[in-house]
């Protein structure tokens, strides 16, 4: 769970150099620059929910969210495959993920 206000903040202070770190650090040019902080937070906490998923297989360093084709978010780390849910209302993002070893 991310508060939308926090990310909101990061954005403020950063700009966009915090969505490669939030994210993904190694691959910048699959993240959408504008992004409003709502939909910032909301695959932050599918970054987190995949790296507590994937636990001890991965680190957090390992694991980047990118934008789909079709505009979904995908979550990518070496050797697991990942499914899962975001949601975001009321000022706070949330999501779920199951990881799955390859």
């Amino acid at each position: 769970i991310v508060k939308t206000e926090r990310v909101a903040a990061l954005l403020a202070r950063h700009g966009a150099r915090i969505l490669h770190r939030l994210l993904n650090p190694h691959n910048p040019d699959t993240i959408t620059h504008g992004m409003g902080a709502e939909r910032v937070a909301a695959r932050w906490a599918l970054r987190e929910a995949a790296y507590k998923a994937s636990s001890p297989f991965l680190k957090f360093s390992q694991i980047h969210i990118c934008g789909g084709e079709d505009g979904v978010p995908k979550v990518v780390g070496n050797g697991v495959r990942f499914c899962g849910s975001i949601s975001h209302d009321g000022g706070m993002a949330a999501a779920v993920v199951i990881a799955f070893k390859e």
